[in-house]
């Protein structure tokens, strides 16, 4: 009986041990099957500690102190940061977006994207007797920032802004009264000619032909030039640039208005399904928004073209319909007015001419009879 009782004993804590694994057991599926909720902070803004009042400078040395990615919240507090009138705070701007965009894979919105555009075009602007020139090149740096792509406002930024920058621009042209200036034609047979005095014979000669320097002679001279037992190259001296001529603002506005609309025309047409799979798929991580032009910016992209070229169906109106982009009916109107209007300037030219050359020919006559 005593060995019945021990066996029956031992027999019972086998069954409570098996019990207590059990449980255990089952607590611990259940807590892997519940995980702990971790708490998502958000990222800290760096300058929202800053006093009221920081300039960009010294927002743009907190966020390089940071070392982190940059937030949007951020780049809103950096866009605010910018003064009306204080152009050095545009260029402090721009090289943070594309330092940022570059460095940290910085891809600001919409949103973001004309606050800065905003902010921009308010610090370039000088505050008071603002003349047609400065609204002119300040207009073609706020361009030349949008097509830039490392600023990354060609992903992110509307149509509407643009339109203000046009809309500026035409005002400075308006002011200033540039000249009209035709578009240069290429001569083909130049060009034919030069390729057949370039590979006369089918010998390649010393001036058609330059060897590369070699990688290994060129680390070879770097090493020396670091423990300075070979002086540095002298750089070149830069030549002053003089002061832009109305012809050459008026050629640039040309062209730059020509490369905007051509940009907005490709962004609306979705590039990235005649890419090949990477690039398509870089593209596709960067775009923000797909609009094209409006009716607004071919009207104003018209106007200017208008004053400057004196035509804009070709490089105009006719991509944007082939884009199914809307044309108002003012601006059919305004090229028709435009071209009716320039044969009876073609015709007062030469009048003038004719007239300045007799009274010409009148002061002679006098001079003659008084000798």
């Amino acid at each position: 009986n005593n060995n019945n009782n021990n066996n029956n004993n031992e027999e019972e804590e086998e069954k409570s041990k098996d019990t207590t694994l059990e449980t255990e057991t089952t607590t611990t599926e259940s807590e892997e099957e519940t995980p702990k909720e971790t708490e998502t902070k958000e990222p800290e803004n760096v300058l929202a500690a800053l006093p009221e009042g920081f300039t960009p400078g010294q927002a743009v040395y907190h966020l390089h102190k940071k070392g982190t990615a940059v937030t949007l919240p951020e780049i809103r507090d950096l866009v605010k940061s910018v003064v009306p009138g204080k152009r050095k705070h545009a260029s402090v701007l721009r090289n943070a977006l594309k330092e940022y965009k570059r460095t940290r894979g910085l891809v600001i919105g919409r949103e973001e994207a004309t606050l800065v555009m905003e902010a921009v075009m308010k610090a370039l602007q000088p505050v008071e007797n603002a003349t047609g020139q400065d609204k002119l090149k300040n207009a073609l740096i706020m361009l030349d920032m949008f097509l830039d792509p490392s600023t990354g406002l060609y992903f992110s930024s509307p149509t509407p802004p643009v339109d203000d920058v046009f809309a500026l621009m035409l005002e400075g042209i308006v002011e200033e009264n540039l000249p009209r200036v035709e578009k240069e034609e290429e001569d083909e047979d130049d060009g034919e000619d030069e390729d057949e005095d370039d590979n006369d014979g089918g010998e390649v000669t010393a001036q058609t032909y330059s060897v590369p320097e070699r990688g290994r002679k060129r680390r070879f001279r770097n090493m020396l030039r670091k423990l300075h037992l070979m002086p540095h190259p002298t750089p070149k001296k830069a030549e002053p640039r003089g002061e832009e001529t109305l012809e050459q603002l008026s050629e640039r506005v040309a062209e730059t208005t020509i490369r905007i609309i051509e940009i907005l025309n490709m962004r609306k047409s979705r590039p990235y399904r005649k890419m090949k799979k990477r690039a398509a798929k870089s593209y596709l991580k960067q775009i923000r928004i797909h609009h094209g032009p409006t009716p607004n910016t071919v009207h104003l992209a018209t106007q200017i073209m208008l004053h400057v070229r004196g035509s804009a169906m070709e490089e105009i109106v006719t991509p944007c319909k082939d884009n199914r982009v809307p044309v108002k009916p003012e601006t059919l109107v305004l090229m028709e007015e435009h071209a009716a209007a320039e044969p009876e300037q073609q015709q007062s030219e030469p009048e003038e001419e004719s007239a300045g050359d007799d009274s010409s020919e009148g002061d002679d006559d006098s001079e003659t009879k008084k000798e």
